[in-house]
């Protein structure tokens, strides 16, 4: 009778390598969180998290003599730190962010840095420097020139704390403001060593330099030339050209399209723009405040004369009109007596069901209109065919 022996389970690493064929390791595509504000905030988080992780690190295999290991750990953490200071930076230019105060904390670099040398021989009057080497050694303080010191003396790091969706952060600055505040002083954090992570680094990653792709500044320029002020608002004369080049650039990418949301004001100009290039002869963009639930108003006098309300819906991806707020717009048409059309516009959808909606759908398409982002995209599209966009 054959022995019963238990079957024997690897134990080590280097048997279950032995027990079998080496499983490939299954590669996880990067993956885009979001370009909203939150999903940045998190993003941030993570990679600011990584970064102290990396320089903690970078510490522990610098002690160990392991310099290689130290060396690309403090090249992640620098790499991961710049990365976050450069959206940052990006964020309060877009107004997205803002400056909440300056911080400082000690720097571990010390304000002088310390030299070997050999000391001179006050007695030796000759030029024969053939005991050069054999005179003895002595350390000598000099001043570290990459180092910021206070008004005590004691080197510091100057720091902008930026306040973004509910978290701070914050950024080294190379030189103090002149007459600015320090609120506080922060200590050096390690970091944790048990952090809920929210996503993957790599993603986190991904999503930043994503960010940072997107154009800029455009929506920050003046897209109109207004004329005269009216009872309703402003007159809408022409069109400026960073209107046009924003027109261009959404047609060639559309996520620029989601960065009105960070701004509704000038998605309510462009959309107006939009009216004045489709050659309706009165545009009118209403007042921030009390504007009555109308964002634009377009007129096409004549025979046939039309007058459109358009309420403009700048809103991220995933951030759906209700069926509420569409109701309050049929509101307001109705109670506008020359109204002829009420459209509302937005850069993302509405929830599902409103065009069935027993109290609007009497009202579509031809009483009311809803436009969504791809709508409205198609709609720029028929103004220039070709993609291409000229004056």
């Amino acid at each position: 009778m054959a022995d019963e022996r238990p079957e024997e389970h690897p134990s080590t690493a280097d048997d279950l390598l032995d027990a079998g064929p080496r499983a490939s390791k299954r590669i996880i595509p990067e993956k885009l969180i979001g370009l909203d504000d939150h999903a940045l905030s998190v993003a941030l988080v993570e990679i600011n998290n990584a970064a102290k992780r990396q320089r903690d690190m970078a510490s522990a295999h610098y002690e160990a003599k392991m310099h290689g290991l130290a060396k690309s750990a403090k090249e992640t953490k620098e790499f991961l730190y710049s990365l976050k200071d450069d959206v940052l930076r990006r964020l309060v230019s877009q107004e997205r962010a803002r400056l909440a105060g300056y911080h400082s904390k000690p720097d571990p670099r010390g304000a002088v840095q310390f030299v070997r040398r050999w000391v001179p021989d006050p007695y030796d009057d000759d030029d024969d420097d053939s005991d050069y080497y054999d005179r003895p050694k002595e350390w000598v303080a000099i001043p570290n020139p990459k180092v910021t010191v206070d008004s005590e003396g004691y080197a510091v790091t100057y720091m902008e704390s930026i306040e973004f969706c509910g978290r701070r952060f914050h950024r080294p600055l190379s030189s103090f403001p002149e007459g600015a505040i320090v609120a506080a002083q922060i200590e050096e954090e390690l970091s944790p060593a048990t952090s809920k992570r929210y996503v993957r680094r790599k993603d986190a990653e991904h999503t930043l330099r994503q960010y940072l792709r997107l154009p800029n500044v455009l929506i920050q320029a003046e897209l109109l030339v207004f004329g005269k002020s009216v009872d309703e608002g402003r007159v809408v004369e022409a069109l400026s050209i960073p209107w046009i080049e924003l027109c261009r650039q959404i047609l060639e990418d559309e996520r620029l399209f989601y960065e009105f949301a960070r701004n509704p004001r000038k998605f309510e100009e462009f959309v107006a723009g939009s009216y004045k290039k489709m050659g309706w002869t009165e545009v009118v963009l209403t007042p921030r405040s009390n504007d009555q639930g109308r964002d634009i108003i377009a007129v096409l006098p004549g025979q046939f004369s039309i007058r459109i309300l358009d309420q403009c819906k700048a809103y991220s991806p995933g951030h759906r009109v209700t069926a509420e707020e569409v109701r309050a717009m049929l509101g307001v048409l109705t109670g506008d007596r020359n109204a002829t059309k009420a459209i509302v516009t937005t850069t993302s959808s509405f929830a599902p069901g409103i065009e069935g909606d027993s109290g609007l759908a009497p009202f579509m398409p031809h009483r009311l209109q809803l436009r969504n982002g791809k709508s409205f995209r198609d709609s720029l599209r028929q103004l220039y065919p070709s993609d291409k966009v000229t004056i």
